[in-house]
C-alpha cells in the first residue's frame, strides 16, 4: 500500500516537473531580438528597402484608417535599418533603438519593443533620445 502512495507521488511530482518545462516561454537573447526588430522595421516600411505588404503592423498612433499607401509614405526610408542599442528584462521585455536615418539631430531616434519571447512586437511612437 506505501508503495503505491509513493508511485502516485512520484508520478504527480514528474509531471508537475514536465508540465512546467513545456509551459515556461522560451526568451530570446539579446542578438536575436535585435535581428528580429531589424527585420520588422524593414517589413513595416520605415527603411529605404521596400516594405512587405502582407506583414504590416499599426502603430498605436497611427490615423491614416485604411489608406495604406500615405502610412507607408510616411514611413518610408525615416529609420536607419541598423539597431544602435538594445536592452531588456525578463518581465519587461525587450527594447530596441534605431537611429532616424535624416533628423538633424543624430541623437534621437524610435524604439521596437517586444515581449521577451519576441510577441507582440511594435514601434513605438515616442521619440527616444541616445546618450550623448
Amino acid at each position: 500500500m506505501k508503495t503505491m502512495a509513493h508511485v502516485r507521488y512520484l508520478i504527480v511530482f514528474v509531471l508537475v516537473l514536465l508540465s512546467g518545462c513545456v509551459s515556461a516561454p522560451k526568451g530570446l537573447t539579446q542578438a536575436e531580438a535585435v535581428r528580429l526588430a531589424e527585420i520588422f522595421i524593414i517589413e513595416n516600411g520605415y527603411t529605404d528597402l521596400p516594405a512587405t505588404r502582407t506583414k504590416l503592423s499599426f502603430e498605436s498612433l497611427e490615423f491614416f484608417g485604411d489608406d495604406t499607401e500615405v502610412m507607408l509614405q510616411q514611413r518610408h526610408d525615416t529609420l536607419e535599418r541598423k539597431s544602435v542599442s538594445a536592452g531588456g528584462e525578463k518581465d519587461a521585455g525587450w527594447t530596441v533603438v534605431f537611429r532616424y536615418a535624416h533628423h538633424p539631430d543624430a541623437n534621437v531616434g524610435r524604439a521596437v519593443t517586444m515581449n521577451f519571447d519576441g510577441s507582440k512586437m511594435r514601434v513605438q511612437h515616442q521619440d527616444i533620445f541616445l546618450a550623448r
